[in-house]
């Protein structure tokens, strides 16, 4: 019986010994394997050959919806049991209830060495008779302390898994396990560098690696194209060759972190760059300096472009503003204003803008606007000449949209007499834009004059200039039409004037009694008006209305206007009738201004106890309460056919005493105040001087 025992000892000291051979020998295929896969492969052979097991392989744990264990790598006399079993490593189902899924989900290992009487091991029974299969060892494969699956032993034999060697075994699935992960590591690694490598290889970007000197130890194939020499003739020089970079006050080239700044290739050409310097540690310890170059130019036209066209659109803005609120009799100001901000954009000192026009039966170029930095200028015929001197000038004119003479003196001979004059003018590069009218006619031009050669404008600039040639030319000709039409409406105003004052005249004629009376009472009634402070077009109405406001009683019988005496209460009917006569007679004539109203309500009041028409309050127009207290107030200090004339107290007593009952209470305080503190008078103020225009 101690025979048999040592005997048995020593068969698994054997098999222990075989075990540990197999862990070596797995260990040194970790090192120089690069695939997980074919790893596993071999270290599943390695175990059945060395030890001589029936079946081995390993199985990785699925996230699906059974939960599966997926074959990996297998190996042994039975290697196809592994392509006919099913095993999960779910709890839910009876093939996750075996060895396999509780390894998985318990993270230890599962000796069973009577695989046959196992219950658990039920699922796979026929199998592992066809397989010969009695005893199992499953180990637990982890990465990071998660299981991400199993290596399986089986064994011909029962009890075949003895203690000593189950531990090696366990060691042997960790160093597994750490193969794995190392092998992971290591294709990760590799996949990265070839990405750098690729990224180097590939970049738009210049990548160049310098030393604390910034002398290049390395660069991409790229420098060959952005700064036109090969790499092997860039490494060796000093950075700062290609790049114009300022040094001052920085001791290291990664303290000027991201700048931007001019990069010089080897062909003398230049293109914007955005440089960045960082610093870096290679594996030996020895610290570089990595300067990426981006090519700028590109990105940096593109803003350029649209800080120009911003510039553009709010520059346009501006000068439609000013055209807008453009005065023709008062052209200095805004002119002023908008070639200063033109000259923002084509950098000129002078600019003239000049009109085509019939002089002396000669076609003459006035120049009506001449402007200089700093210096303001307004001429009118500052400079006036012949057409026909200047006739190349006048038939691009004609001919162009825009002219551009960046160098006067490379002018051929067909420009003489305009190269001589600019010379003389000390005129070295020139822009000049056409105004062209609605009708396509050249009537004139805007020109920009430089002491020195200026570089082309772009065609943003060209477009721009055109653009604001054409606002100069409608507002131009707009504001011409207003001239006209503002004179024929002065014309017209100034008749209709004057129709009014001969018409007062006549009343006045026909009734001596109200001689005078109307201009007395538009004169009071203005100055009324403008304590008021309202606008000057009101107090024309009420002028004028005042001068006519008795017309009406033209058409009153004489012998009723004139006779001394009491007036009965059927001649006072016909009275009351003059403002509705007075309104249809002046209601035809086309005033801008409401005249034949304010005549009709000269005698409302403000409780609405007047007439025509018993209006009241806000109803009644201020121009007629206004007229309406002047009118009073002249009326009581004049003699009259039917009573005498009254002191200006008692016409003022009267006014005060119903004022906000007949009178608008503000108006009347006016009044009051002219008379009181202001010390108007009639008799020392002059009614002859009181027509807004006396010509046209």
């Amino acid at each position: 019986m101690a025979k048999k025992r040592e005997t048995f000892d020593l068969q698994a000291f054997k098999q222990a010994e075989r075990a540990v051979f197999a862990l070596s020998k797995i260990s040194k295929i970790s090192m120089t394997e690069k695939s997980e896969f074919i790893f596993l492969q071999k270290a599943c052979e390695i175990i059945c050959k060395l030890r001589g097991y029936q079946i081995a392989w390993v199985g990785y744990a699925q996230n699906d919806k059974f939960k599966s264990v997926l074959p990996i790598a297998q190996a042994g006399a039975g290697a196809k049991y592994v392509s006919n079993v099913k095993i999960s490593w779910s709890k839910k189902n009876k093939w996750g209830r075996g060895p396999t899924g509780l390894s998985i989900r318990t993270g230890k290992i599962q000796v069973n060495q009577y695989a046959r009487e196992n219950p658990a091991y039920k699922p796979w029974l026929k199998l592992a008779i066809k397989y010969n299969i009695r005893a199992s060892c499953v180990l637990p494969i982890k990465i990071n302390k998660i299981v991400i699956g199993t290596i399986q032993i089986y064994a011909a034999e029962e009890d075949a898994f003895k203690s000593r060697e189950v531990k090696l075994l366990n060691q042997l699935a960790k160093n597994v396990s750490f193969s794995i992960q190392t092998i992971r590591l290591k294709s990760k690694l590799t996949q990265t560098e070839e990405y750098i490598k690729t990224i180097y290889n590939t970049s738009k970007d210049a990548m160049i690696l310098l030393d604390k000197k910034g002398t290049v130890v390395s660069c991409n194939p790229i420098v060959s194209k952005l700064f036109q020499i090969l790499p092997s003739k860039m490494l060796g020089t000093n950075i700062t060759e290609y790049l114009n970079i300022d040094l001052k006050g920085k001791k290291k080239f990664p303290e000027l972190g991201d700048i931007y700044c001019i990069a010089k290739t080897t062909n003398k050409t230049s293109f914007f760059a955005e440089v960045s310097f960082s610093m870096t540690k290679s594996t030996n310890h020895h610290q570089f300096i990595v300067c990426i170059v981006h090519d700028f130019t590109k990105r940096y036209e593109l803003e350029r472009e649209l800080r120009l066209r911003l510039k553009i659109q709010n520059t346009l803005n501006e000068i439609g503003n000013i055209f807008a609120f453009f005065n023709y009799e008062e052209n200095e100001i805004p002119l002023n204003k908008i070639f200063t901000l033109l000259s923002g954009f084509v950098h000129y000192e002078k600019a003239k803008l000049c009109l085509f026009q019939e002089h002396n039966a000669q076609n003459k170029i006035f120049t009506i606007f001449s402007w200089k930095k700093q210096n303001i200028k307004l001429k009118i015929e500052l400079s006036s000449f012949s057409k026909n001197k200047f006739y190349w000038l006048l038939e691009n004119v004609i001919r162009s949209s825009i002219i551009h003479i960046p160098d006067v003196d490379k002018l051929n001979k067909k420009a003489s007499a305009e190269k001589k004059h600019w010379v003389k003018n000390k005129v070295k590069s020139i822009i000049i834009v056409p105004l062209i009218s609605n009708n396509q006619e050249r009537i004139g031009f805007i020109s920009f004059e430089s002491a020195s050669p200026q570089r082309a404008v772009s065609k943003a600039e060209e477009k721009f200039l055109i653009t604001v040639a054409e606002i100069a030319t409608l507002f131009l000709e707009r504001n011409k039409a207003q001239d006209i039409i503002v004179k024929e409406a002065q014309e017209i105003e100034y008749s209709l004037i004057r129709t009014l004052d001969v018409l007062g005249a006549v009343v006045e004629k026909r009734d001596p009694y109200l001689s005078g009376h109307q201009k007395r009472t538009a004169l009071l009634a203005i100055k009324i008006a403008k304590e008021m402070g309202l606008p000057p077009e009101k107090i024309k109405s009420i002028l004028l209305a005042a001068m006519v406001h008795d017309v009406g009683k033209l058409y009153i019988p004489a012998e009723i206007l004139n006779r001394p005496g009491k007036i009965d209460l059927d001649e006072m009917k016909i009275i009351k009738k003059h403002p509705d006569i007075g309104y249809e007679f002046i209601k035809d004539i086309p005033f801008p201004w409401p005249i034949a109203e304010i005549i009709r309500q000269h005698h409302e009041r403000f409780d609405g106890s007047g007439y025509p028409r018993g209006l009241k309050g806000e109803q009644i127009l201020l121009e007629a309460r206004i007229l309406t207290v002047a009118d009073v107030v002249e009326a009581m200090c004049s003699h009259r056919p039917y009573r005498p004339s009254i002191k200006l107290k008692n016409a003022l007593k009267e006014i005060s005493t119903n004022k906000g009952k007949f009178y608008d209470p503000k108006v009347v305080s006016v009044c009051l105040a002219l008379f009181k503190k202001k010390g108007f008078n009639f008799k020392k103020s002059d009614s002859s001087s009181i027509w807004v225009a006396d010509q046209p």
